[in-house]
């Protein structure tokens, strides 16, 4: 295409996504009444609903209260969530080199139905989640999936004393039920359990979880939880309790995958407030498991480094300037045949005056 229609195609999109920004985008924003509606249609009574400030990645979070006086916790995933998780799974298959994400589901109400079926699996597997209400869709074709309300607090909201070591016990216990089942959570950060009055822990937000997953999978569950784990008890609690309910073999494997790529950015940001976290949670590992921790496999693609980035702009700008001088080779070398030797000595010269001054004037600005 010519540089012009691109140039023409980018401004109008840069204009479009500034008007946007200012003025506000037109979309399908989940509404009190949609989501009444969806429930009520699913034969699901609410005497009230209204939305809930939480950390739900990927969906609208909202609070149902019952006409049986129950509470139910209702997610809603619409089109533009849909698509951004496209969005998002595309930059991992561009980042990373072993991603082993789930295809992008066609539609919200897939997304919903597949979060709603492992849940189903966890809790048939013994796993403590919360129990299923109902799955519906709304009006606008948006995708809601309700569960019990589980009356208690997330971990992140928990201070570093909170956590005793009977609780990071049991947490491990539910991570090892489910692995034995062959699901992986795909999301083990803090956030993502709950704690009951019982200082029972509760899994939920299945939305990135799966069926059948791979070792590889697995691993990188225990390597999410030992990191955030390790970022409140240290890494030395945190693996004697993940040593307690899971295998050496299944602790060595969660520690080769170790990185920060490899973690959520909630994580690796609370990993990063503790130096040498990671390596520290590796060491401990070695020494408990008594094996040699093999090399970390690097996530990363080599195409995706900034370097690599920059050398791949720099050739594409040098092709953009040399093309039309190869395209017209013979005028080039006319030109230098018939050049007169005075005036190139003289603006080289020029050329190399202007480096001269340059480092002077950056000598007198520096001292």
């Amino acid at each position: 295409l010519p540089i012009d229609v691109i140039g023409g195609a980018a401004l109008g999109w840069l204009v479009g996504a500034v008007i946007h920004l200012e003025r506000g985008a037109p979309g399908n924003r989940p509404t009190v009444e949609g989501v009444r509606a969806a429930l009520d249609a699913a034969g699901v009574q609410a005497a009230e609903v209204r939305p809930l400030s939480a950390d739900a990645r990927g969906s609208t979070p909202f609070i149902a209260d019952l006409h049986d006086g129950s509470r139910a916790f209702v997610k809603v995933v619409s089109r533009e969530q849909r698509d951004a998780d496209l969005l998002f799974k595309l930059y991992r298959y561009l980042m990373f080199r072993t991603v082993e994400d789930e295809s992008p589901f066609i539609t919200p109400k897939r997304a919903v139905e597949h979060e709603g079926y492992v849940s189903l699996l966890a809790e048939r597997a013994g796993g403590r989640v919360p129990p299923m209400v109902v799955a519906a869709q709304t009006a606008d074709r948006s995708a809601i999936l309700a569960q019990e309300l589980v009356p208690a607090k997330g971990l992140d909201d928990l201070s570093s004393d909170e956590f005793d070591d009977g609780l990071l016990r049991r947490i491990w216990l539910q991570v090892a039920l489910l692995h034995g089942h062959r699901i992986a959570h795909r999301d083990m950060r803090l956030a993502n359990w709950m704690v009951d009055a019982d200082r029972q822990p509760w899994l939920i937000d299945f939305g990135f979880s799966e069926g059948s997953a791979s070792s590889r999978r697995l691993a990188i569950d225990d390597a999410e939880l030992l990191a955030a784990t390790a970022s409140q008890v240290g890494a030395k609690r945190a693996v004697a309790a993940a040593a307690r309910a899971i295998s050496s073999h299944e602790l060595v494997q969660a520690a080769g995958i170790l990185q920060p790529l490899a973690l959520s950015t909630v994580t690796r940001a609370q990993a990063k407030k503790h130096k040498g976290l990671l390596n520290d949670i590796k060491s401990e590992v070695a020494a408990l498991a008594g094996a040699q921790i093999p090399p970390v496999d690097n996530v990363e693609r080599v195409f995706v480094r900034p370097r690599v980035w920059l050398g791949l702009v720099g050739a594409a700008f040098a092709i953009h300037l040399l093309l039309p001088q190869v395209g017209e080779l013979g005028q080039t070398l006319s030109a230098v045949r018939h050049a007169q030797i005075d005036w190139l000595l003289l603006g080289v010269l020029g050329s190399v005056t202007t480096y001269v001054m340059a480092a002077l004037s950056l000598t007198g600005a520096v001292s």
